[in-house]
């Protein structure tokens, strides 16, 4: 995984912002919706250059009328048309008017959105600051983050603003509470947001600095030494000493010492790890004792997630269990993940839902 590629795109993102109106009140005798938990979530469709929802039966919520459409998280999802994001409601509902650059999801009830961005010819914005709206959208942290604004978690979001040290081109990192103050005293060169209580920082600068770990309280908890980490995900974290990568412990002990070309974090148990390099390294999957699960001789190999992996062999993916077994034979020319029962599939330029089955519930039409 190119992690540090992550984090220098980091620097060019530039997003926008939305604002809320209020969903209208039923009409006389007209039924309530049900409660957001109760409703599936939303999985985005397109049709005809054109973007609308399905839920999770394949029933189409919202006709395709955006330009773009993301899956719904916490029950909003996000949608843009003519540059401009919004978001809907799990019933359909446009909330919040498609009238800002970009949005992002919601994570602990905020999102970070970016206003006063001024769109440029290449389809980017220039310009603009980051904020927080909640699910009204009300801009509860006022815009003034130029950088970057991570998702809240654990109570507070990563936010940073650029800045010039000793002639060069650096970032100003630190963390907010849901109030917009700052939740911790140290400032830092780049940083992940908290995972299990812990949060992946680095200091040093973007070119030669290394990567460490702090706790909720700001304190050092893994001292820097690495040159790429990723979030703790089930009591681990992939790092990357050199060239290879392993996976660290809490307590900064390396538990699979660095012998990968690349890995992923740990999700139900298991990692995906590559040996060998970019045009002809192979996939497999370690447990967390850095046991060899599956063998690496996948082509490509994502987490796992509801029990499966999607998983390229050959020139296309297909879905394999923990055994290694092929629940879902390779058909696909793309695959994602599964997530609330599905899971979105390409063949060719047809795009289409799939259930654990590998049955079709939606389907591109031609």
């Amino acid at each position: 995984m190119k992690r540090a590629a992550v984090w220098l795109m980091c620097l060019a993102l530039l997003f926008l912002s939305c604002a809320a109106r209020g969903a209208e009140a039923p009409a006389p005798g007209q039924e309530q919706a049900a409660p957001a938990e109760a409703q599936s979530p939303l999985f985005p469709i397109a049709q005809d250059g054109k973007w609308g929802f399905i839920d999770r039966t394949g029933k189409i919520i919202v006709a395709p009328q955006f330009d773009g459409a993301r899956k719904s998280i916490e029950g909003l999802a996000r949608v843009i048309r003519d540059n401009r994001w919004g978001y809907v409601d799990l019933a359909g509902n446009l909330v919040m008017k498609t009238q800002f650059d970009l949005a992002n999801d919601f994570s602990e009830g905020l999102a970070a959105v970016h206003v006063g961005g001024k769109l440029t010819k290449g389809g980017g914005y220039t310009g603009g600051q980051w904020g927080y709206i909640d699910k009204t959208g009300k801009m509860v942290i006022a815009a003034q983050f130029h950088a970057i604004a991570e998702k809240f978690s654990d109570g507070v979001a990563a936010v940073g603003n650029f800045s010039r040290a000793g002639g060069g081109f650096s970032m100003d990192v630190t963390y907010i509470d849901r109030q917009g103050k700052a939740a911790l005293p140290s400032r830092f060169d780049m940083s992940w947001g908290f995972s299990e209580g812990l949060a992946a920082v680095l200091v040093g600068g973007l070119e030669k600095g290394k990567w460490g770990y702090i706790d909720r309280q700001g304190n050092v908890a893994i001292k820097p030494q690495f040159d790429e980490a990723s979030a703790f995900s089930e009591g681990l974290a992939a790092v990357k000493q050199g060239d290879k990568w392993g996976a660290v412990d809490k307590a900064g002990k390396l538990v699979i010492k660095p012998q990968y070309d690349d890995a992923f974090w740990f999700s139900e148990g298991l990692a995906a790890v590559k040996i060998g390099d970019a045009k002809t390294g192979q996939w497999g999957y370690m447990d967390q004792t850095g046991n060899v699960i599956i063998k690496p001789e996948l082509g490509a190999a994502q987490g796992f997630r509801e029990g499966l992996a999607a998983v390229k062999t050959g020139d296309k993916y297909g879905y394999i269990d923990k055994t290694a077994n092929a629940v879902i034979k390779p058909q696909f020319d793309d695959a994602d993940d599964f997530s609330d029962g599905l899971a979105r599939v390409a063949v060719g330029k047809r795009r289409g839902y799939i259930d654990r089955t590998g049955s079709y519930v939606w389907q591109m039409q031609e």
